[in-house]
C-alpha cells in the first residue's frame, strides 16, 4: 500500500473531526461578521431610503440600489432614466473612462438642476463630496460592510434649493 493510503486508513476519523471542527469555527466567524456588518451597502442604502421615505424622490443612485428599491434611476453614462441597463447592447459603452468623468458629472448636475425645481432629488455617490456646494446637502454615509469597496454617501437636495457648482462659483467671484 502507498504511504498516504496507510495514513488515511489510520487517521481518517481524527482528520475528518478536524475538518468538521474547522468548518464549525469558520462558520461561526462568518455568521458573526454577517451580524456585525451588513453584507452589501446596496441593500443598506435602499433600506435607509425606504425607512426615511426618500424612495419617492428623484433618484440618481447606483443601479444596484435602484434595483433593491424597485425604482427607476438616472443613468448619466447613457443620459436615460430606467430601472436597469443591459450592458450587452453593443452601441452602449459598458465602462466609463476617466476622461468622460467630468462630462458625466456635468450631465448629473444638469439633470439635478432640471428636476430639483419641482421635486426632491437623492444623489448617492461612491466618493465623498469634494465641492462645498454638494457638501451642504450631505445626509448619510453607509456603514462599513463586508464588501469593503462599497462606500456610499447620500445627499438630499430639497426641492428648489439646488445651486449648480458653476452658479455657486460665479456668485462667489
Amino acid at each position: 500500500m502507498p504511504r498516504w493510503f496507510q495514513h488515511v486508513k489510520n487517521h481518517a476519523k481524527s482528520d475528518f473531526r478536524f475538518l468538521l471542527l474547522a468548518q464549525l469555527v469558520f462558520g461561526v466567524f462568518a455568521y458573526s461578521q454577517d451580524i456585525f456588518y451588513p453584507f452589501s451597502a446596496n441593500r443598506t442604502a435602499a433600506s435607509y431610503l425606504e425607512s426615511h421615505h426618500l424612495d419617492h424622490a428623484v433618484l440618481v443612485v447606483p443601479e444596484a440600489v435602484a434595483q433593491a428599491l424597485g425604482k427607476s434611476t438616472y443613468f448619466p453614462e447613457y443620459d436615460k432614466v430606467g430601472k436597469y441597463m443591459l450592458h450587452s447592447d453593443r452601441y452602449l459603452p459598458s465602462f466609463v473612462s476617466i476622461a468622460d468623468k467630468t462630462h458625466i458629472d456635468q450631465r448629473i448636475w444638469r439633470y439635478v438642476s432640471k428636476r430639483n425645481k419641482s421635486e426632491n432629488v437623492v444623489v448617492i455617490t461612491d466618493q465623498p463630496a469634494t465641492s462645498a456646494t454638494l457638501k451642504k446637502y450631505f445626509l448619510w454615509q453607509a456603514p462599513p460592510t463586508i464588501i469593503r469597496s462599497e462606500r456610499y454617501y447620500l445627499y438630499l437636495i430639497s426641492q428648489g434649493t439646488w445651486q449648480s457648482p458653476q452658479n455657486a462659483l460665479h456668485r462667489s467671484m
